[in-house]
């Protein structure tokens, strides 16, 4: 911890008044601790993945007019969910997370592969279900509907909600 001191010359002076130390005695500054889950993903996915490792069950996600929402968390991420030709489509990863699902890429094939449990589901790059915007893939809602029927989602005017759980 440190503390801020103003000086008669109009500068200030900082003091560290205090340090964190591990029960081990192990400094922190400037390194951090390790999670004990790590999770990968943008924030949202992130959280999606900690709520349900707390045992959280139902996700709802609300996407529209720039704003993105998990739950009730207000979290900024642009192109989480985009209305093209009437279709709505969520950030690949975003909906597989939100499915409770694996997202996997093979470059070789140009494929993804969206694995719940032992069920998996296979897309092509080209497939019209598929739409690459400003180097991110997005998923046709309708798809993870399909694939998982505990994925619901409706949609008004310029903002798209998805539930699941």
């Amino acid at each position: 911890m440190q503390s801020l001191k103003p000086l008669n010359s109009g500068g200030m002076l900082k003091v560290t008044i205090q340090e964190y130390f591990t029960p081990k005695g192990r400094k922190v500054d400037k390194v951090g601790l390790p999670p004990d889950l790590p999770l990968d993903g943008s924030a949202a996915e992130q959280l999606i993945g900690a709520f349900r490792s707390a045992g959280g069950k139902k996700v709802i996600m609300t996407s529209g007019r720039g704003a993105l929402t998990i739950n009730g968390v207000r979290m900024p991420q642009s192109g989480a969910a985009i209305k093209n030709n009437s279709v709505w489509y969520v950030n690949f990863r975003l909906g597989s997370s939100m499915a409770g699902a694996k997202l996997t890429y093979n470059g070789k094939q140009r494929t993804f592969a969206v694995t719940r449990g032992s069920k998996s589901q296979v897309l092509k790059t080209n497939d019209s279900h598929v739409l690459i915007k400003n180097g991110k893939a997005l998923i046709d809602v309708r798809m993870l509907q399909k694939w998982f029927p505990d994925v619901i989602w409706s949609s008004g005017g310029d903002t798209v909600k998805i539930s699941a759980g």
